[in-house]
């Protein structure tokens, strides 16, 4: 079934997953993304927003797959009402110069729905809500197609959220080795294509940000310390941790001396592992994690760890960025 902008209609049962399939043509290149919005309409969690760099919900209830996205109602946390499906331009261009887009929604045992998008539909625009998905008093659909001229930030603060800015008043409180510019490097992506084809998603926002950020392109260690005290049990259960890591592996080889990511766990001890590599990232959390959660003694106790870090890069040459995951205080 075809439908029009500004068509509404109630859903199947919410236990059967629904299926959102975008099929977009025109002269720019197009990013598409789903974010759980909660009753004041404002993002969940930056969990639960779900775009080529994360390409699932820590429940599973939202999970993208090239550009169609799983969604399974159930699954979502109460506290979600609401989920957005967006279209944005990557780069030059407007909506104005989309020649088609096709959001088709399927449920089984429901009739599919079909929006069909045009140039004409918009102008200057650079992101468009397509549809959304919410809750009230049962779940159902509606066909938004509204256009935003500032482009994904604008429409992310329509729902209180920003994209990364400049923070200015944030200075090192350490004296920093001079860094050691870069000046011959193969590109990020093609070492990711040749070693962990994986990964090349994950690289294309990290050089956006660097970019935007005016990072050089410098040599400098970079450190992963993982907490792996009791409290984090639900997301090593739940692989997030190896998300995690995959996500920080792209940094550690775009600037990394050995292209390789120093390696710490820690709970109420520290234990140093195995540098984190191209060729074993995917075996650096366990999937029987249980055992080195008891042998590192189930707390979180911040500063043993610290000082071995401290320690360990006090007379480095070049630059340490040193990053920490935990859900304690660091």
């Amino acid at each position: 079934m075809f439908i029009q902008r500004g068509y509404r209609t109630k859903l199947g049962d919410i236990h059967i997953p629904i299926k959102v399939d975008f099929n977009i043509t025109g002269p720019s290149e197009y990013d598409i993304s789903c974010f759980a919005v909660d009753k004041n309409d404002q993002l969940y969690d930056d969990m639960y927003m779900i775009f080529y760099n994360q390409l699932k919900s820590p429940d599973d209830a939202i999970c993208m797959n090239g550009t169609t996205f799983n969604v399974n109602l159930a699954k979502l946390p109460s506290e979600v009402v609401k989920l957005v499906f967006t279209i944005s331009i990557d780069g030059d261009g407007t909506m104005g110069m989309i020649h088609q887009a096709n959001i088709k929604l399927s449920q089984l045992h429901q009739e599919d729905l079909e929006l069909n998008l045009t140039g004409s539909n918009f102008k200057d625009q650079k992101a468009i809500i397509a549809i959304e998905i919410y809750n009230k008093n049962e779940w159902r659909m509606n066909a938004v197609a509204n256009g935003f001229n500032g482009g994904l930030s604008q429409l992310l603060e329509e729902y209180g959220g920003v994209e990364e800015e400049d923070d200015e008043s944030t200075e090192p409180i350490v004296s920093q080795p001079v860094p050691v510019i870069q000046t011959s490097k193969i590109s990020l992506e093609k070492k990711l294509e040749k070693n962990a084809p994986q990964l090349v998603n994950l690289a294309k926002p990290l050089k956006l940000a660097l970019e935007k950020n005016k990072v050089p392109d410098i040599v400098a260690k970079v450190a992963l310390i993982l907490d792996i005290s009791g409290s984090m049990t639900r997301i090593y259960k739940n692989r997030t941790v190896q998300s995690i890591v995959n996500k920080i592996l792209p940094l550690a080889i775009q600037f990394d001396d050995n292209e390789e990511l120093d390696f710490w766990y820690y709970g109420t001890t520290p234990k140093r592992m195995d540098n984190v590599t191209m060729f074993n990232y995917c075996n650096a959390v366990p999937v029987d994690y249980k055992p080195l959660m008891r042998a590192l003694g189930g707390g979180n106790y911040e500063p043993a760890v610290m000082r071995e870090i401290i320690e360990e890069y006090r007379n480095s040459s070049i630059p340490a960025y040193i990053i920490f995951i935990t859900d304690g205080g660091v």
